[in-house]
């Protein structure tokens, strides 16, 4: 992921290379693909979870990456109880 791209950027290039090289992907194989091309802060706080599609994925990584993180030391524990958060919502 480039620093200036959003995870729905992302997520629309992987697609497109997807389609560009007739790749046949399951979406757990995109989620995988997915979640190892983010930044190391979200790559570390989605790899441990048990995403299921996709597009799961996708959402959490835009709610985090929206989420301003006020302290630099906030350490991944407390990442990972703010996906659990996220996820509880939906």
């Amino acid at each position: 992921m480039l620093p200036s791209e959003n995870p729905w950027d992302l997520d629309q290039r992987l697609k497109s290379t997807i389609r560009d090289t007739n790749m046949k992907l399951t979406d757990a194989q995109h989620c995988m693909f997915f979640v190892a091309s983010l930044t190391p802060h979200l790559r570390m706080a989605l790899s441990p979870q048990k995403i299921s599609t996709q597009a799961k994925a996708l959402e959490i990584a835009m709610r985090l990456h929206e989420t301003p993180i006020q302290d630099p030391s906030l350490e991944v524990q407390q990442i990972h109880v703010q996906i659990k958060n996220l996820c509880l919502e939906t």
